[in-house]
């Protein structure tokens, strides 16, 4: 029986053959995939998995099956791409091998102490989970610093060191947590490969290949090397594998994930095995005409399929130039023209500074010199920024902060979050408190020793006698830097504030309108994404622009710098894109 819910591009997925599904942003891939994954249980015999990397995809997926309770229940497993590994690779070989039931992690970063210096040099160093496995296991520090790690980064080179050279050091502290049964979520995919290939395992993958006779992967453009072996080893034990991707939305290769490896799979499948759906339900015409021109690895035109319900669209494209006040304005000028609630909209950009600034909300990605700093720019988004993303970010940073003060010694290295608050015997809304009480005597700082003073205070007075003691206060919590300083007595910008968030954060998600920030400078090292959308370069950085405008339903501004509007202009018109252009009189 056909799926009534499908159109005739989505009912190709429920071909028994089908391996790869290519979708386009807005397509209705979650209903499709739900839809085969409906019809596969029901045919019995053998579960059914169906991956995805994010928890809010699985949640929609859940959401969509929860209508049949045997959808959710076993043989069959609806959940992450890693709790898939978790609960049937890495946990039952390791009880059985090693009598070990492992902790996981997201990162090694929720642990504390991790960060990795050289014996002779001094400062913060490095995140550990900068240092990611290959698909031999072997440790490779991060082709681009992250911005955590750019200050320790820039001493080692006037040391003459780089950060390839604490390899040694960062796997000695890997190999001490993998002993102990802790994994973060690279290594415990490192571990389910090795599994999956070892001779020894055969038990475990006999049962795996007879548990489930097909598995489905959402967002499979994410996948690194490894979990492309992943996913050959599975479908060497006969599972039949369905990956689902647009490799244009293919944004992380930051945490090693492989275009050209999508490339690879998919030029290895017979051509009947593939179904492209590229009929869009959630944007006007307008911005699918546009989101198209930004594809570089699929080439099929997005078609506009959405249905708005009689609610007015914007017809073109809207170009704002000059400065960050003038794009705010503008774009606030068509969303009351349009009848768009502002709560509704977003401001996008390749970067948590860019988003900041052009949405005219204080940064929030300066992390601060140490945890004063850290905690005084928290405090300054919890005190300007009414975006509920940034001040749940900035509490989460604040928690984070106070359990630094406690010593939690090698009892409770590798203890979690909510762990450790049960070691203390707190909940989640203690902390909050204590953040609220910061908040309020924060008012009355007039000087960068406050800070420290105050954190101190409320620490000893809140905990008299912890149940863990804690480190040495005075050394964890010190004066706030100048810069840090500068940071919370300056005003934030206050015309047109509106929600800022940078695009690796809401893939995913849609907004009835958005304002795209084209960037003014390059990335160190790489061209200019104007160049490689002019020149269809396949990139990063226009896979970026392309999930960014992809996010809009009704209205989409481009907020361009005054000196990039030549170039931005031209590639419109080439691409034949209807525009609306409003420049900045003062610019």
């Amino acid at each position: 029986m056909i799926d009534r819910e499908l159109s005739v591009m989505q009912q190709r997925i429920l071909e028994p053959s089908v391996r790869l599904v290519e979708a386009c942003p807005g397509a209705g891939k979650t209903r499709a995939i739900v839809a085969r994954y409906r019809r596969q249980c029901g045919a019995g015999g053998s579960g059914v998995a169906l991956l995805s990397f994010t928890n809010a995809a699985v949640d929609q997926a859940h959401q969509r099956a929860s209508d049949d309770p045997s959808l959710l229940a076993s043989p069959n497993f609806l959940g992450t791409f890693d709790s898939f590994l978790h609960r049937f690779i890495v946990t039952p070989w390791l009880r059985r091998t090693k009598a070990v039931t492992p902790k996981y992690l997201d990162s090694w970063d929720e642990l504390p102490w991790t960060e990795i210096r050289h014996g002779t040099i001094g400062g913060a160093g490095l995140s550990l989970s900068s240092f990611s496995p290959n698909v031999d296991g072997d440790l490779e520090y991060a082709a681009e610093a992250p911005e955590s790690d750019r200050t320790y980064v820039g001493t080692l080179s006037k040391a003459g060191l780089s950060p390839s050279q604490l390899i040694p050091i960062a796997k000695s502290k890997v190999q001490g947590f993998v002993s102990a049964g802790i994994f973060d979520c690279d290594h415990a995919r490192v571990q389910a490969l090795s599994i999956l290939r070892n001779l020894d395992a055969e038990w475990l993958t006999n049962r795996l290949g007879i548990r489930f006779k097909e598995i489905i992967v959402d967002e499979f453009q994410d996948c690194s090397l490894i979990e492309h072996e992943i996913v050959r080893a599975l479908e060497n034990l006969g599972i039949h594998v369905l990956v689902v991707a647009d490799p244009d939305q293919s944004i992380y290769e930051f945490r090693r994930a492989s275009p050209a490896a999508f490339v690879e799979y998919k030029g290895k499948l017979p051509p009947d095995t593939i179904v492209r759906l590229n009929e869009n339900y959630r944007s006007s015409a307008a911005i699918c005409g546009i989101v198209t021109t930004m594809r570089s690895i699929g080439r099929d035109e997005i078609i506009p399929k959405g249905n708005f319900l009689g609610r007015p669209v914007a017809p073109r494209v809207v170009v704002a130039i000059g400065s960050a006040g003038h794009q705010r304005r503008v774009f606030g000028q068509y969303m009351d023209a349009l009848g768009i609630d502002w709560s509704s909209s977003m401001v996008l950009s390749s970067s948590r500074i860019g988003a900041s600034d052009l949405s005219g909300q204080p940064r929030t990605n300066e992390r601060g010199s140490g945890n004063t700093g850290q905690l005084i720019r928290a405090l300054a988004v919890l005190r300007d920024s009414r975006t509920t993303s940034l001040r749940k970010e900035a509490m989460a940073r604040l928690s984070a902060l106070i359990m630094v003060a406690f010593d939690w010694g090698d009892k409770h290295k590798g203890a979690g979050f909510r762990e450790r608050l049960e070691v203390l015997g707190l909940e989640p809304a203690h902390l909050n408190l204590l953040i609220r009480e910061m908040i309020r005597v924060s008012s009355s700082w007039t000087d960068r020793s406050h800070p420290k003073i105050s954190i101190i205070q409320l620490l000893t007075a809140r905990f008299p006698n912890p149940l863990v003691p804690f480190v040495a206060l005075g050394r964890r919590y010190v004066v706030a830097t100048p810069e840090d300083w500068d940071f919370w007595i300056t005003p934030p910008a206050t015309d047109l504030a509106l929600n800022g968030l940078h695009i690796h954060a809401v893939k995913g998600a849609e907004f009835e309108a958005v304002m795209l920030d084209i960037p003014l400078r390059k990335r160190p090292k790489k061209a200019h994404v104007l160049d490689d959308w002019e020149s269809s370069t396949v990139s990063e950085a226009l896979r970026v622009l392309y999930v960014g405008a992809s996010r809009a339903r009704r209205l989409l501004v481009l907020a361009v710098p005054p000196s990039r509007s030549d170039q931005t202009l031209r590639i419109l018109a080439a691409n034949g894109i209807e525009l609306e252009i409003h420049r900045d009189p003062s610019c």
